[in-house]
């Protein structure tokens, strides 16, 4: 097959992946648990694709890549509108929490992805690093929600949600280190090294904000919550 229409097939087939109508039901009554049962369902997708990229079995691989991005699609769905209908202190911390487990799992797929990348091949290699930069954008929406909810939250679940935003926020040079490294892997497709490149450019930036995030909600934590903060931004 010649390069031009192998890459036209490439994009064919990633973009029938970042476009296709999500396949996950979204639950009929939205709540922290229907957000932690799609979570897992993409967490199981995520080792298979792992797994698979290592054994190099691509096609199954794209499948779960697949799965995993239609499960996180309607964990957010349910996660914001838990966000939308918040108005007590118990639903407020309700929708605090579904939007920690989404922030964590975008985190540990864009981790896993930045990872796996470089060992990927063919179709799947495109559509891993065409997606790194969507669970970046994610995890930092997440991060912009779980600050926003702060000073709505009970004081006592303050605490957490900072140790959770000071963690994410950290995690953040793990993408960068790796995504930089997969980058200057040799013999790297240049549609590839494109997709990493925007990524990298989302990973970087992506820390200054949420670094920003921390600052701004340092004055509403409790006086035992704020080493953690301070601790990753020092960082």
């Amino acid at each position: 097959m010649s390069s031009p229409i192998r890459l036209a097939t490439a994009a064919i087939v990633v973009g029938s992946l970042a476009l296709a109508p999500a396949a996950a039901e979204a639950h009929k009554v939205a709540s922290p648990k229907s957000v932690k049962s799609h979570v897992r369902k993409a967490d199981r997708s995520l080792k298979q694709v792992k797994s698979l990229v290592r054994s190099g079995d691509s096609p199954e691989a794209a499948q779960h890549v697949r799965r995993v991005r239609s499960q996180m699609r309607s964990a957010t769905r349910e996660a914001n509108r838990l966000k939308r209908r918040a108005r007590s202190k118990r639903s407020v911390k309700r929708a605090a929490a579904a939007q920690v487990t989404v922030a964590k799992e975008f985190n540990r797929i864009a981790e896993a992805y930045a990872v796996i990348v470089d060992e990927a091949n063919g179709v799947v290699q495109l559509a891993i690093a065409s997606t790194i930069d969507n669970y970046l954008v994610g995890r930092q929406k997440a991060i912009e929600v779980l600050t926003g909810l702060m000073d709505q939250l009970p004081e006592a679940a303050r605490p957490h949600i900072a140790r959770v935003l000071a963690l994410l926020t950290t995690d953040g040079k793990d993408e960068v280190v790796s995504i930089t490294q997969a980058i200057q892997s040799p013999g790297l497709p240049p549609e590839v090294a494109s997709a990493l490149t925007q990524a990298l450019e989302v990973a970087t930036a992506a820390i200054g904000m949420a670094t920003e995030q921390l600052q701004a909600i340092l004055p509403l934590l409790p006086a035992e919550a704020r080493p953690h903060v301070e601790r990753a931004l020092g960082t």
